[in-house]
């Protein structure tokens, strides 16, 4: 493998990230779609947030749809999660092996806020007597390929619906993904770009009104990790990513694995961001894997006035 030709790749793709996606504090809360931040899977979640080169298979679609890979028939994922003041987060992933024509996934991802009172400034006390249930869906269709037995690339397009009372927005968007696996022993890079596409363009059934429309929260994601054979039962997976966002602080995310007979996971992870009110911190995870069944936990810290985060994960193979 020519090795300056893959370092020049690397580097070129951290510039043009950094001339298009720039992390940006004072532009917070002005961007649609906030679920597409919202980890998924409690494997990623209880490194940190970390897993765009070492996470691979179903489970790693989220962070780069590269890591679509060594699946050998079928895989399934389905996690739970407890997000801020009681949202529930669903979602699932089923991947299938194409042999040497790739990979393919679909995703599902919905998150439910909950019964809020609907308010109008025309109501009397502001509230009109009647009760939304948001909800926000995201479906994907997921592809990756090994180009090599060491680089390999993978792409999701995916459908954005987000339904408010009688507005309705939704769009179309692209995740991009490169992952180089063993490129120096056990060193793995992965690169991510995500959420790359039109605004989402709010309708409402009043033809007289007329809504805005807003960008999602596009950010690059590059990583870096790396295997520790301690001996022929046990290992300790580490990854470092820098995450850079168009609409919020860059982020910065640290994530631990000790592996057992490849069946007891203990995990750990941290995520730093300089903005001053940046809600998260420690995670801490586990995972059980027996035969073709798996399950994964993880806590994630929040402040402030939030409770921590807990998030459940079921994993099957065929």
């Amino acid at each position: 493998m020519n090795y300056k030709s893959l370092a020049f790749t690397s580097l070129s793709a951290v510039l043009l990230a950094g001339s298009v996606f720039a992390g940006n504090p004072t532009k917070i809360g002005t961007n649609s779609g906030a679920i597409l931040r919202i980890p998924v899977g409690a494997r990623g979640t209880a490194l940190g947030g970390s897993g765009v080169a070492n996470l691979t298979g179903v489970e790693a679609i989220f962070y780069n749809p590269a890591g679509l890979t060594g699946i050998n028939k079928v895989q399934v994922t389905f996690s739970h999660m407890k997000y801020l003041a009681d949202i529930d987060v669903n979602y699932g992933a089923v991947g299938f092996s194409m042999g040497e024509y790739g990979n393919v996934g679909l995703t599902f991802q919905g998150v439910n806020i909950g019964d809020i009172l609907e308010t109008s400034e025309s109501a009397a006390s502001s509230f009109t007597g009647r009760t939304i249930s948001p909800t926000t869906t995201v479906i994907g269709l997921n592809y990756s390929l090994d180009l090599t037995d060491q680089v390999t690339v993978g792409t999701s397009a995916n459908f954005y619906n987000e339904p408010l009372g009688d507005v309705d927005g939704s769009t179309v968007f692209l995740n991009f993904g490169v992952r180089y696996s063993n490129l120096w022993e056990n060193l793995n890079v992965g690169v991510a770009f995500k959420n790359f596409g039109p605004d989402v363009e709010y309708t409402s059934s009043n033809k007289n009104e007329l809504w805005e429309q807003y960008e999602l929260p596009s950010y690059f994601q590059i990583g870096v990790g790396y295997n520790f054979d301690l001996n022929e039962e046990s290992s300790i997976n580490v990854e470092a990513d820098f995450l850079n966002h168009s609409y919020s602080s860059d982020e910065v995310l640290f994530g631990a694995e000790y592996e057992f007979r490849k069946m007891l996971f203990l995990r750990a992870g941290y995520a730093y961001s300089a903005q001053d009110d940046y809600l998260y911190g420690m995670t801490l995870g586990a995972g059980l894997k027996y035969q073709s069944f798996g399950f994964d936990y993880a806590w994630r810290q929040t402040t402030d006035f939030f409770d921590h985060q807990q998030l459940f994960t079921f994993n099957f193979s065929f």
